[in-house]
């Protein structure tokens, strides 16, 4: 038996006859996992020859059948260590790498498939496989008496307590995150007995929970991660790096349906569930998309955790938009067909409002006259009919009125009726049997050919000779299935397309190291942690009415940072202006406060004592810029649904909470939340200051009451 492990948490392994297996997981002293056997190797549906199916993933054979671990060693970096395991047999080697950071409790896991023959050919390859997820067990020393200095749950003060170990036999609670188009990071939860993971008797058991997303925008269905819960227990999450489709499930074994039979495969991509497998020649490998795994009492421990995690991972080191305001003329305004004369107005308005970039968005690109112009995109030269006096000249405006100037590209996509639609060779493009794709009106370029990447890059470089943008939104918005692909499926080679386009992206932002890239795909679609590793600014949603943001803005911490978040403040409706109220300016505001305020809309049409809202929102989301670097997400309700009239979201740092409150429905409400166990001692409101709010905070509670469509910020005292 061996360990890997730091302060917050623990795995171990075990060798029986020569075979490795997970025995354990621990968060702060207390297992998550625990399970011994077959039940937790390391599983592949691997065959050498022709590829098959047996689909039942808790019976994957093949090549995973035969790996004997061959050796471990541990590394270590500034601020992380990593285990390598390595295994061999059936043909190939296998390394898993798993990676600990000394100041959170997650534990990442990649694998790395290298044929050591000719004619493997992989089906399915599991990142990571768990048995017996919050065992009411305690056999194996399950109950460790390891006490972390650290409140796991981010202030709550029976964070310790909340670690005894269950009586229920029941099995856990299971949330999955919906992930639509307009609505974004929409939690579930699922009962998973009621899904016929339950035992009857000595009856076989054939059900499972799977979740299946395919095509290119990697969250267009589904957030790539789930989240395991148990009262009196604690939570799991499990988050997936993608590369292109993916998969889990979730199944109980054979016998009773205690919960220690509850097994969760991280499957990445599989032949059954995404048409996905994968032909190596021998010295080639296969790498796995990363799991992250981080367990805490609760939801507040486990935004916590996955916080500092991904704080750790950035590219960038951790610099943000440190508070930076960017108008952005698309929402509630230009849409698609900006125009020079358009912009001037917005240009001057965006900056009586202090913002810091001025960002054009889609249309102002190539000749819109026979089509939608974001169906034209593959020149990216602008548009002389709305631009006549050149592009040029509104960079150089909106820099003359002391903004950054930013523009919108597509570098994914050739327009359908693109005047160079053959700008590349054929064999650029997304085929399926050799026929070219369409979706959205637009062909999908390949960037797994390199001749792809130069040209997208010759884009950029064209674009930054002649406008010098200090800002650049990188949008996506159509959806492929995969491409013809050498040595694999159509899922594989959407991989390639999506690991090279990955890399071609960081690559970009090194290269112009002084120019924020954004990263958009209809708004949310590609929300992923691979992206979201690469790119300081991410847009969470393209939702149009400002009162749908609350469950959006407070669901999306289990996904990104909430400094990356880009979130539009858009106080007025095109559909309603001029008729906008105090309160639409109010929530608008609070929708961006805690994440990237996106500013949009007609603010010509704002009048009044709404100007002095608004600037004093900025004002406001700019004194929050330091706070935000170091603070961390919480969820004093637990995830927003949809239905809820009521939404609370907060962050929390030191002596502080600041407290987002939302009132979505249709009717004045009244509503308590309890704040103690944050160790509150006093609160006021810190947004609007000057507009009637009536609430109490009495003995840790604040209680508020909050007319229809309105919301409120509170600034609120730690001890």
């Amino acid at each position: 038996m061996f360990t890997f492990e730091n302060q917050f948490t623990k795995i171990e392994f075990e060798v029986e006859a020569d075979a490795l297996h997970i025995r354990r997981i621990a968060f702060f002293g207390k297992t998550f996992v625990c399970a011994s056997g077959d039940g937790l190797r390391n599983t592949y549906l691997c065959r050498l020859g022709v590829p098959y199916m047996r689909k039942l993933f808790n019976r994957y054979g093949g090549i995973g059948e035969k790996l004997r671990f061959a050796e471990s060693r541990e590394d270590y970096g500034v601020g992380f260590k990593t285990l390598t395991v390595v295994e061999e047999g059936g043909g190939v080697s296998v390394k898993t790498v798993y990676t600990l950071y000394d100041n959170c409790a997650t534990l990442a896991c990649r694998k790395e498939v290298t044929a050591t023959e000719d004619g493997v050919v992989l089906e399915c390859v599991c990142p990571l496989t768990l048995k017996g997820i919050m065992s009411q067990s305690e056999r194996d020393g399950v109950c460790s008496d390891t006490d972390v200095d650290r409140d796991i749950t981010a202030g709550s003060a029976d964070a310790k307590s909340s670690y005894c170990v269950s009586e229920s036999d029941d099995l856990p609670v299971f949330i999955k995150a919906h992930n639509g188009w307009f609505s974004e990071a929409c939690f579930e939860k699922v009962d998973l007995a009621a899904e016929g993971l339950r035992a009857h008797g000595r009856v076989r058991r054939s059900a499972k929970l799977s979740i299946v997303s395919n095509g290119s925008q990697t969250t267009h269905r589904y957030l790539p991660l789930g989240i395991f819960e148990k009262e009196n227990f604690g939570s799991l999450m499990f988050e997936l790096l993608p590369t292109g489709s993916w998969s889990y499930e979730i199944e109980t074994g054979i016998g009773t349906a205690k919960p220690d039979d509850l097994i969760l495969a991280v499957t990445d991509k599989t032949l059954g569930d995404n048409g996905w497998y994968k032909e190596l020649k021998k010295g080639k490998t296969h790498k796995t998309g990363e799991v992250r795994l981080t367990g805490a009492a609760d939801t507040d421990g486990i935004l916590r955790e996955i916080t500092a995690f991904r704080r750790n991972v950035l590219i960038h080191n951790g610099k943000t938009l440190d508070g930076k305001v960017i108008y952005n003329n698309f929402m509630q305004n230009a849409y698609s067909n900006p125009t020079e004369e358009n912009d001037k107005k917005f240009i001057s308005l965006a900056s009586e409002y202090s913002a810091d970039y001025y960002v054009v968005d889609a249309g102002w690109h190539d000749d819109g006259i026979e089509a939608n112009r974001t169906q034209q995109i593959g020149l990216w030269q602008e548009d002389k009919g709305s631009y006549p006096s050149g592009f040029a000249a509104t960079a150089d405006r909106v820099r003359k009125n002391g903004m950054k100037f930013g523009l919108w590209l597509e570098l994914q996509s050739i327009g359908l009726y693109c005047k160079a639609k053959n700008i590349l060779p054929e064999d650029c493009f997304f085929k399926i049997d050799g026929i070219r794709t369409v979706g959205n009106g637009r062909y999908q370029l390949n960037y797994a050919d390199k001749r792809v990447r130069d040209y997208a890059t010759d884009i950029v470089d064209g674009v930054v000779q002649r406008y010098s943008p200090d800002y650049i939104k990188i949008d996506y918005n159509h959806l492929q299935y995969g491409t013809d692909c050498a040595g694999g499926s159509y899922a594989e080679g959407l991989a390639r397309h999506y690991e090279a386009y990955l890399a071609w992206f960081e690559e970009i932002q090194k290269k112009y190291p002084n120019i924020v890239f954004e990263s958009c795909a209809s708004g949310g679609m590609m929300a992923d942690g691979g992206i979201a590793r690469i790119t300081k600014v991410f847009s969470i949603s393209d939702q149009e009415s400002y009162y749908n943001y609350a469950p959006i803005v407070a669901n999306i911490p289990l996904s990104m940072l909430p400094e990356q978040s880009a979130v539009w403040c858009m106080p007025v409706r095109l559909s309603k202006y001029p008729a906008t109220d105090d309160e639409e300016v109010i929530m608008n505001v609070i929708n961006s406060l805690f994440g990237v305020m996106h500013l949009a809309s007609r603010f010509d049409c704002i009048t009044g004592n709404r100007k002095e809202l608004l600037k004093e929102g900025i004002a406001y989301y700019r004194a929050l810029s330091k706070f935000k670097k170091n603070a961390f997400p919480v969820l004093p309700k637990g995830y927003a649904g949809f239905d809820d009239e009521i939404v609370y979201a907060g962050l929390i740092s030191g002596k502080k909470l600041y407290l987002n409150v939302w009132n979505i429905g249709d009717r004045t409400k009244k509503d308590t939340v309890d704040l103690m166990r944050y160790k509150a001692v006093d609160c006021r409101v810190a947004y609007p200051k000057n507009v009637k709010t009536e609430y109490c905070f009495f003995d840790g509670k604040l209680t508020s009451e909050l007319l229809p469509l309105s919301a409120r910020s509170f600034e609120i005292d730690l001890y």
